[in-house]
Formats: C-alpha cells, sequence, structure tokens
C-alpha cells in the first residue's frame, strides 16, 4: 500500500511539473504572437505609405515638375518629312 501511495504521488508530481512547462511555453508562444501581430500591423501601415511614395513620386506632374526644379528643360521635338527621309535612304545607298 505504501508503495502504491509512493507511485502515485510521483505521477501527481510528474504531471503539475509537465503542466507547469506547458503552461510556460504557450505564455511564451502567446507573447511571440502577439509581438508578430503588432509587427505585422507596423509593417502593412509602412507598406500603405510606401505605396502612396511610389504613386506620387511616378505621376508624370510630379516627374515634370521634379525635373524642372533641377534644371532640366523641354526637349525640342524635329519631325521629318517623307521627302526628308527619302533624301537621306539617297545618302546612305
Amino acid at each position: 500500500m505504501n508503495k502504491i501511495f509512493f507511485i502515485i504521488i510521483i505521477i501527481n508530481f510528474v504531471l503539475a511539473a509537465s503542466q507547469l512547462v506547458f503552461s510556460s511555453l504557450l505564455a511564451t508562444e502567446g507573447d511571440q504572437v502577439r509581438m508578430l501581430s503588432v509587427k505585422k500591423t507596423e509593417t502593412t501601415e509602412e507598406n500603405i505609405i510606401l505605396e502612396d511614395q511610389i504613386f506620387r513620386f511616378s505621376s508624370l506632374s510630379y516627374v515634370e515638375q521634379r525635373a524642372i526644379q533641377i534644371g532640366m528643360i523641354p526637349a525640342k521635338l524635329y519631325t521629318l518629312s517623307q521627302a526628308a527621309i527619302a533624301d537621306a535612304r539617297s545618302l546612305v545607298q
């Protein structure tokens, strides 16, 4: 009888210790999940800001405005008539 009582006490001690270990692991994992959730929210907000900047900086009006600020001037475009193209071809041959 004494032996059975001792075995039951040891089993209870092992079960209590394992419950304590698992509870600690779950609490730690819960903290990690919460931290990852916060990090995900921060990253999502940062992505929204970056996407807004990409759209703003890639707009034609921004590019034109920035080019003027750094001293660029519009290019002068020249078009060639069909006769000028024909003349140029005769020079190549």
